[in-house]
């Protein structure tokens, strides 16, 4: 019998998507695996080291298994790299009640926020965040095209794994999210775009547990600090005490960090990816990017982009 969960999986200590087509490949493999689980996704949040996911699904582990095996032996392929990615097992919570469905809607789509990778949600290109209550949202854009050959598969799409007509590619080769998003489902739990708009911008976390208390005592609360497993607690209490201000944007996200290793520093030190730096390249490197982005980038995140502990 399917259920409604709350799944995210981790990367703590290198980030998992390090470019855009990264990004895109991951939302790709999830629809496949959405589609050979018989799994619904309602939706998600791709982030450098970790991913939030809301789906119906029967067996939440075959789901996020199959996720990781395709999306890891990509990743390893593009970078000459060996070995499991991401940290070991997933979280998992299952979600009761419409106030804790929303809640938990609202806190994956506002990921990319509470990270300060964008002022605001629906600035972030790898969240289903736009997808809902849209003119469009019944018909795909015309600039997307259906599948219609197996020989045709993007390098985006695993041509291990199964793949319905009913998916279509968008122009850079990913499937095209609002084919294969719920986004009915989550429209008629928030009910209305004026009620999906104060939902989902509202930042009083007091009055999300209270409806959710009122709604059924007996159900765990959804929180942000269960929700967001890599958020610090010091994080999490300037979140939740935050009100209803935006926060400013980190000023280096992990992808930019990326971009200046891949870009910059491994061309000049004639390697082909970051997994063959040894430990003396990265701490030079590390030191270099601090040195010249003083406060704007943290010496953990540096270690996460460039995959190697000092």
């Amino acid at each position: 019998m399917k259920k409604l969960y709350h799944l995210c999986f981790t990367s703590k200590s290198e980030v998992c998507c390090r470019d855009a087509e990264d990004y895109k490949t991951m939302i790709s493999r999830i629809a496949q695996s959405a589609v050979i689980n018989n799994a619904n996704v309602w939706a998600y949040a791709v982030m450098s080291n970790h991913v939030h996911i809301i789906a119906q699904s029967d067996c939440p582990q075959k789901f996020i298994k199959t996720i990781r095996n395709s999306y890891n032996q990509s990743f390893n392929r593009k970078y000459q790299r060996r070995g499991s990615l991401g940290d070991r097992g997933f979280f998992k919570t299952v979600l009761q009640g419409v106030q804790h469905t929303i809640d938990a809607l609202t806190y994956v789509m506002q990921n990319p926020w509470h990270h300060k990778i964008v002022a605001n949600p629906y600035d972030y290109p790898f969240s289903s965040m736009g997808l809902y209550f849209k003119n469009v949202g019944r018909q795909l854009s015309p600039m997307c095209v259906p599948l219609k050959q197996p020989s045709r598969r993007h390098r985006l799409v695993s041509r291990y794994l199964t793949l319905l007509k009913e998916l279509y590619f968008d122009t850079d080769g990913m499937v095209a999210p609002i084919s294969f998003v719920e986004t009915n489902l989550v429209e008629n739990i928030f009910g209305s775009y004026n009620a999906f708009q104060y939902l989902t911008h509202r930042k009083n976390y007091r009055e999300w547990m209270n409806a959710q208390l009122a709604e059924s005592s007996d159900t765990p609360i959804v929180k942000l600090s269960s929700i967001e497993p890599l958020l610090e607690k010091e994080d999490v209490m300037k979140i939740e005490n935050g009100g209803n201000k935006w926060m400013k944007e980190r000023d280096l996200t992990d992808i930019e960090v990326c971009r200046m290793i891949d870009g910059y520093y491994l061309p000049r030190l004639r390697k082909q990816s970051y997994v063959q730096l040894n430990n003396s390249e990265c701490e030079r490197i590390m030191k270099d990017i601090m040195a010249k982005h003083p406060y704007k980038v943290t010496k953990s995140q540096v270690l996460r982009c460039l995959g190697c502990g000092i």
